[in-house]
């Protein structure tokens, strides 16, 4: 690794002043990061990539080089070419510029295993500065190959996608709860997250922002979806997966993020699982996953101002 300690330096304080945007001074930035550090407690998604300012702070570039050794070669790499080729001048050409590069050593296996959830978590954030009261819920779900992640990706169009969806209807604009909101299953390596955040609006508490959230997921857990809600969720998964096969850059993303994974075929099996879908399977995936007993929620509150004293 060509890099000097010079600019090893500089490239830190960056990293460093990104960490401070995003997570320190966004509160759901923050929220996002401390939901993370509470849901899981030994397997790496503990951490996210931006890291610990401590730890940023406290590297050196030594630290940076072991890193670089260890997953920068051939056997944790994927080279991933698309749009109007031929296979044969691809390979050719990938031989020619990195068929000398070899690998030194092996890259260390994965193995640890998120210990099965066994009640909720609820953690309470006052964090000094922060001007708006912010909420976060997260429950366990499979990895992305795990044939439920169809029907938790449809409970998610349902739940929050466009101006129609059920939260932005419901807490957005009937109730006027919340500024914004999102939910949204992660289809991560390992098993992940159906994740839940929302930003409060003024004078608005997250436990009752946090009950009508509650309520929208015992809808669907009760089956109050229609069959019209579940069509347009096909309809429109459809079309936004032809649209990002228009460019080579998105399809190159598109498989790549699978590849990386581990597996192409649940990309390749998606739109046949997508219109076999029911409702009734929709309503069971919710029940299964959407344990209230077993969520972690992480309430970020708004800085109150010190009460003066009058003697």
């Amino acid at each position: 690794l060509k890099l000097t300690d010079e600019e090893f330096q500089t490239e830190r304080d960056v990293v460093a002043e990104e960490r401070r945007l995003r997570t320190d001074n966004s509160p759901m930035g923050y929220l996002y990061f401390r939901l993370f550090n509470t849901h899981y407690t030994y397997h790496p998604y503990h951490w996210l990539p931006i890291g610990f300012m401590e730890d940023i702070l406290s590297w050196k570039i030594e630290d940076i080089r072991d890193f670089y050794k260890k997953y920068y070669q051939p056997n944790n790499a994927i080279l991933i070419v698309a749009g109007d080729i031929q296979p044969d001048t691809v390979f050719e050409e990938a031989q020619k510029q990195f068929g000398k590069v070899k690998n030194h050593t092996s890259v260390p296996a994965m193995t640890a295993v998120e210990p099965k959830v066994d009640g909720s978590k609820r953690v309470i954030l006052n964090k000094e500065g922060n001007q708006v009261n912010t909420i976060a819920i997260a429950y366990s779900i499979p990895d992305y190959a795990h044939d439920d992640q169809v029907a938790l990706s449809a409970i998610s169009h349902i739940l929050s996608h466009g101006k129609s969806s059920r939260f932005e209807k419901v807490l957005v604009n009937e109730k006027k709860l919340v500024n914004s909101i999102y939910g949204y299953n992660m289809e991560l390596a390992d098993p992940g997250v159906f994740l839940v955040m929302a930003m409060c609006a003024e004078g608005v508490s997250p436990e009752s922002v946090e009950k009508e959230i509650l309520n929208e997921l015992d809808k669907i857990k009760n089956g109050d979806i229609s069959q019209t809600e579940l069509d347009k969720v096909k309809i429109n998964t459809k079309a936004e997966f032809i649209y990002s096969l228009e460019s080579s850059n998105s399809v190159a993303g598109l498989y790549g993020e699978y590849l990386v994974k581990g597996d192409i075929a649940p990309l390749l099996n998606y739109e046949e699982k997508l219109d076999k879908m029911t409702l009734n399977e929709v309503q069971e995936v919710a029940k299964r996953y959407f344990d209230h007993t077993k969520a972690t929620t992480v309430i970020l509150n708004k800085e109150q101002p010190e009460q003066t004293q009058v003697n």
